[in-house]
């Protein structure tokens, strides 16, 4: 299941078109993608463990691998004391207050997620699953993450919207009733997103402000109470058909629960998706939203991870440089912000275990061999409304000095690991622009990309990259145009194989 935090990060689509011998869409491969698929935690960095948002600062330089030119680079690593097992072990994740709004309408009932192969005949088989089922077993994988300190409600809607449960205090008992209201819904009409939006902010804010009373203060280290999280929970296939169903007005309705402090969850349900309405979406502070496309996708996503999706941790984040003139920024999706800031997110939440810290390549022009220092400045506001600003200084003239002629130089792996990220997205994107038949130029360049990615993961010893190293032999020998480079590539994708295990485990 894909989170968004600036950017499409589902790369699922772009490896199973590989897999599948068909070639992907330039579109279906991005550096925001394929760097949320890989750690860049720097464990050596203290501020981590200690500060609600560290931003871990890394510099490098390095020949590009197809000019020869020389290149350097900076990375922003986003990270927080409340990642991973850090939101329990400070107490972060608070009792919630959650009305989950739940899509009825007839789009609902449409079949949607992958085929399947029988056991049996080993034939295809088309997916019965609708919606309406991966939208029902995920509103009860929610539930079974709701703690006892924790309220529930529940609001159904089509073009109308009705409240199958009143926000009430979180029992076990709950469960059997919820599930027997539901077994007498049945989908159909059309979608009225901001009604229901309505609704059930009107039921969010029965409890607003409301703080913790003294049989909850176990839940925080940092205090003697700790507020109610507020929240809607949106599970729909985001196709609004009735009332008020432009994605303005949408937006305007979650901006004004916003406002109140409390923020929106929408659940993206089967293939339909507003990918337009979402961008615009997470801009609004508090907001997010989560796409899937099957049960198991919702059921691992939040397996472990219910409270890092519910708990910001801060807002309004917002980092520029001074004394850097910038190429491009690898992993950013949109252009620089007009304000000139190089990253703003206006919600930071927590990275559950073993997930990507949001990354930011940074290739910069070579005039910092004449001006080498480059300050970083960095500014937050908590959840408690304290604001914060960082500085860190980044002295690039020890590249020129310690730089090893062949490889560059590196301030660390995660850096290095993010050049060779960005140059295969690079090369890739190129390759599939515009193919159409055998194109013996862009073969080669993809040889060239294969040589250097083969070096560079032995280098890193990661054997999770060599995915994405059969994924470049795999698109050569699909662009071969006759039998002789189709058994070159053939021979590279073994190749790429056999890179794995010469990898530690």
């Amino acid at each position: 299941m894909d989170t968004y935090c600036g950017g499409s990060k589902d790369m699922s689509t772009f490896h199973a078109n590989i897999n599948h011998d068909v070639l992907p869409l330039p579109s279906s491969i991005s550096c925001n993608g394929v760097f949320s698929q890989y750690l860049f935690r720097n464990d050596d960095d203290k501020n981590i463990d200690s500060e609600v948002v560290a931003v871990h600062v890394s510099h490098a330089s390095a020949p590009n691998v197809f000019t020869g030119h020389k290149e350097y680079f900076l990375t922003l690593s986003i990270g927080s004391k409340y990642d991973g097992a850090g939101l329990y072990k400070h107490s972060c994740r608070g009792p919630l207050n959650l009305v989950v709004a739940l899509d009825i309408s007839g789009s609902m009932l449409e079949v949607t997620g992958p085929s399947s192969v029988s056991p049996s005949t080993g034939r295809s088989r088309e997916s019965t699953t609708t919606k309406w089922d991966i939208a029902k077993q995920s509103l009860f994988e929610v539930i079974g993450q709701l703690q006892e300190t924790d309220r529930f409600g529940l609001v159904v809607f089509n073009t109308k919207t009705e409240v199958l449960q009143p926000l009430t205090q979180w029992s076990a008992s709950m469960l059997a009733q919820i599930k027997f209201r539901l077994a007498s819904v049945s989908p159909g009409g059309g979608t009225d997103l901001s009604q229901a939006l309505k609704v059930a902010g009107q039921m969010a804010t029965q409890y607003l402000h409301e703080a913790v009373e003294d049989d909850y203060e176990m839940l925080t280290s940092e205090g003697t109470t700790v507020s109610y999280g507020h929240r809607v929970l949106l599970l729909t296939d985001a196709i609004p058909t009735a009332g008020d169903c432009t994605s303005e007005v949408l937006l305007e309705s979650i901006q004004e629960l916003s406002h109140k402090e409390i923020y929106s969850t929408v659940v993206g349900v089967g293939m339909d998706f507003n990918v337009d309405l979402v961008q615009s979406l997470v801009q609004v502070k508090g907001a997010q939203y989560l796409s899937m496309k099957t049960p198991s996708d919702f059921r691992s996503r939040i397996a472990g991870s219910f409270g890092h999706i519910m708990t910001p941790i801060a807002f309004d984040l917002r980092i520029r440089l001074r004394g850097a003139n910038i190429v491009r920024i690898h992993g950013k999706p949109a252009p620089l912000d007009p304000t000139g800031d190089l990253v703003h997110i206006p919600t930071v939440y927590p990275k559950p275990q073993n997930e990507a810290a949001e990354v930011f390549l940074i290739e910069l022009q070579n005039s910092i061999e004449t001006e080498p220092n480059i300050v970083v400045d960095i500014s937050f506001v908590d959840r408690d409304g304290s604001a914060f600003t960082q500085t860190r200084t980044v002295d690039f003239s020890q590249t020129f000095v310690i730089e090893e002629e062949e490889h560059g130089f590196f301030a660390d792996d995660y850096i290095r690991k993010a050049i060779l990220l960005s140059r295969y997205v690079s090369c890739v994107q190129n390759a599939l622009t515009g193919v159409k038949r055998f194109d013996p130029e862009k073969v080669t360049t993809l040889q060239k990309l294969y040589q250097f990615m083969r070096e560079e993961i032995r280098m890193l010893q990661d054997d999770r990259l060599v995915k994405e190293l059969e994924a470049v032999c795999k698109l050569m020998k699909k662009f071969a145009g006759h039998s002789n480079v189709q058994t070159v590539a053939g021979v590279l994708v073994a190749s790429a194989s056999a890179v794995r295990a010469c990898l530690p485990v």
